[in-house]
């Protein structure tokens, strides 16, 4: 097989592996993978699981073959590291990430405090923390964050940088520039991988 794909980008859940469905992996996706790694082609994860969450999901579900990359948190970019096992910032990415979404969330502030509120008086969502900051919240069901999001949508209006991302019930917060979109726009610069 001959492929003229130099980058392969997939997500974790719903796509690689399945919850509702038979077989949760498919072993003839899983082979096609390898074949395209084979000729050359480079396949990331892209997902909204952390480095640890991911690579626990890649060994209970067995999976046959190493990404060459992963995306995660919806953001973050990452190469193998020298010993091949563990994971390693690719770039200089990672950190203007941090640092972006550290000056964010110390400038929305009063606008994050104003969420906790709602989310806490007016809903039965549960709040989630990374250290001291709120990093996002799980709704009860989509209606209850239908309400959430146009509450945050609302409070936030001032501020453009202030996002989240969203998936059924649940939510994480994040700066505007940093997503998975962008996250393999900068994989794709670092390997030198062209848009076209």
């Amino acid at each position: 097989m001959h492929s003229r794909v130099q980058l392969l980008s997939l997500d974790f859940d719903g796509t690689l592996v399945s919850r509702v469905s038979e077989p949760v992996l498919d072993t003839q996706c899983m082979e096609l993978i390898r074949e395209l790694q084979d000729t050359g082609t480079m396949w990331a994860i892209n997902t909204g699981r952390s480095v640890g969450l991911l690579e626990s999901g890649l060994a209970d579900f067995s999976f046959p073959i190493r990404p060459d990359f992963i995306l995660t948190t919806e953001r973050d970019v990452f190469r193998p590291a020298q010993n091949g096992d563990k994971w390693e910032a690719f770039g200089d990415w990672n950190e203007r990430c941090a640092q972006d979404h550290t000056e964010l969330f110390c400038s929305t502030e009063s606008v994050l405090a104003e969420v906790v509120d709602f989310v806490t008086q007016k809903t039965k969502a549960r709040l989630i923390y990374d250290s001291e900051r709120l990093e996002g919240l799980v709704a009860e069901n989509d209606e209850e964050m239908e309400r959430i999001t146009a509450f945050i949508e609302e409070a936030g209006a001032g501020h453009p940088k202030l996002d989240y991302q969203r998936n059924t019930v649940y939510l994480r917060f994040c700066h505007a520039d940093y997503h998975k979109g962008a996250a393999l726009a900068e994989l794709a610069r670092l390997i030198k991988v062209p848009r076209e």
